[in-house]
């Protein structure tokens, strides 16, 4: 049930990734200026919080500190989309299950080692 679980909020959480990407690459004006990359960097630091916040604080860092500018386009909201979609896919579907495992796995040896320790009591 939780295998099945897990599929379908994957399933739901690339559907809803990929909608906004093609969302905002068909949306996209050039002319409109950087009001163009809101539905990207909303939604998607939404889809990856928190480790999404990565993306926007190397923006500003790559910006402020290294006076890297990057000029709105097509391609540059795709990196951006990518970066979100990258950060967001690892947290939830690798490292959160890693840790979920990890915890269960520790939750059951301690049962295991618990109930040894009553059985050693009561003899």
């Amino acid at each position: 049930m939780v295998a099945v679980i897990f599929k379908v909020v994957k399933v739901t959480w690339l559907a809803v990734a990929f909608a906004i990407l093609i969302i905002e690459l068909f949306v996209f004006d050039d002319r409109a200026g950087w009001g163009s990359g809101i539905l990207t960097a909303r939604y998607m630091l939404a889809l990856s919080f928190p480790s999404g916040l990565v993306v926007p604080w190397t923006h500003v860092l790559l910006d402020e500190v290294f006076s890297i500018y990057f000029e709105l386009s097509r391609e540059y909201l795709f990196l951006v989309w990518l970066c979100f979609f990258i950060t967001g896919y690892w947290q939830w579907f690798k490292l959160t299950p890693y840790f979920a495992g990890r915890i269960r796995g520790f939750i059951k040896s301690k049962d295991r080692g618990g109930a040894r320790r009553v059985e050693r009591m009561e003899e």
